[in-house]
């Protein structure tokens, strides 16, 4: 993960707008006349849980786009509320 110039807070950050879309702050916004809409983009619910697809998702490295194959494992878990 380190050679590749991948850090833990990328991986995190991916997974967490992949499964669960961004914080309100990180949103782009829709300018409507009397108001912002957020914009939320993250997976359908039946890709949340495909291992596959999450593992060919790309973080930042340090010489472009890395897989989190390459440098996770993925599995499912459980985990506090």
């Amino acid at each position: 993960m380190a050679d590749l110039g991948v850090t833990s807070q990328a991986i995190a950050d991916t997974l967490r707008i992949a499964t669960a879309g961004d914080y309100d702050q990180g949103l782009a916004k829709l300018n409507l006349s009397q108001r912002q809409v957020p914009i939320v983009v993250k997976l359908p619910p039946e890709a949340r849980t495909d291992l596959a697809l999450l593992e060919r998702l790309t973080v930042p490295g340090a010489r472009g786009p890395v897989t989190l194959a390459n440098v996770a494992s993925i599995g499912i878990a459980g985990g506090p509320a």
